[in-house]
């Protein structure tokens, strides 16, 4: 099962080098997240339970099962599912007990049908949510919302006041050129504005979906790179430049930023650019009368 698990993890875009290494790292007297071994995960204990969001797959959720049970001493009982991309979600299966699953009504649905399509059992205990939802932690809140259409169009985020903390699932990755799944809803304008709606929020520390913790000024700059190149393709785009000229175009925007890494099988700066050309194109000959 873990094997296939990766399989399909990889070919979603989550690259092998980060499923190498799972690092423990605690947030607070309350808080822990463990980072890589496919999606990020955060664990909020409280009394004899624990809260987790993004539980991992395969070997990775196994293990995090594990430090939850035997390290942390909590029985997880509640669960954040952020996306439908399958790292982030398979691990729920390791949890019977647990009486609630946060996702998306989208997204709850695209992993139903993942698992009708193998014959494999249902998930239960789903709880939508279509906005927003509000958690006691114990005496912490945490508050599960939906931003918008952006590397899914069911992506949640967890915002934790306390910790002054967002769990920002694929929305963000830290270090990575930004992704939007089409094939699950995903899109890149959307993305921007999903960035600008969490920035409307306080939280200065960030749990990205991948890579290493970062900062509000992170998020801020993924927004501010998303923006810049939305401009020089609306540029491109009212000008009646053709793809690859426009791609061209926006390159040389683009040049004062960083060239960022992409995920294994996920969009360089390039495709991004393509990507959001088409997606600009698209809607101009959606609003033509």
């Amino acid at each position: 099962m873990a094997g296939v698990a990766l399989a399909a993890a990889l070919a979603l875009g989550c690259g092998l080098r980060l499923f190498l290494h799972m690092e423990p790292r605690q947030l607070g007297p309350t808080a822990w997240a463990y980072l890589g071994g496919g999606g990020n995960s955060l664990v909020v204990v409280h009394g004899t339970e624990a809260f987790a969001a993004d539980v991992k797959l395969g070997d990775w959720a196994m293990r995090e099962r594990r430090m939850v049970q035997e390290e942390l001493r909590r029985n997880v009982k509640r669960i954040l599912v952020t996306s439908s991309h399958l790292d982030h979600w398979e691990g729920v299966t390791l949890y019977p007990d647990a009486g609630a699953l946060l996702a998306h009504p989208r997204t709850r649905d695209r992993i139903t049908e993942w698992l009708r399509q193998r014959r494999l059992p249902g998930i239960h205990g789903w709880l939508a949510v279509r906005s927003e939802v509000r958690l006691m932690l114990g005496e912490q809140e945490a508050w599960i919302r939906w931003l918008g259409v952006g590397n899914t169009d069911g992506d949640l985020t967890a915002f934790i006041p306390e910790l002054d903390l967002v769990v920002t699932g694929d929305l963000f990755c830290q270090g990575y050129e930004p992704a939007a799944d089409a094939s699950a809803g995903g899109r890149l304008l959307g993305l921007r504005r999903a960035l600008d709606a969490m920035l409307e929020y306080d939280f200065e520390s960030v749990l990205p979906g991948h890579g290493p913790m970062a900062r509000r000024a992170d998020v801020a700059a993924a927004r501010d790179y998303l923006a810049a190149m939305e401009s020089a393709l609306r540029e491109a785009v009212g000008r009646g430049l053709a793809e690859e000229a426009a791609v061209e175009a926006g390159e040389a925007a683009l040049r004062a930023f960083p060239r960022l890494e992409p995920l294994p099988a996920g969009p360089d700066r390039r495709g991004n650019l393509r990507a959001m050309y088409r997606e600009l194109a698209q809607a101009g000959k959606s609003a033509a009368p």
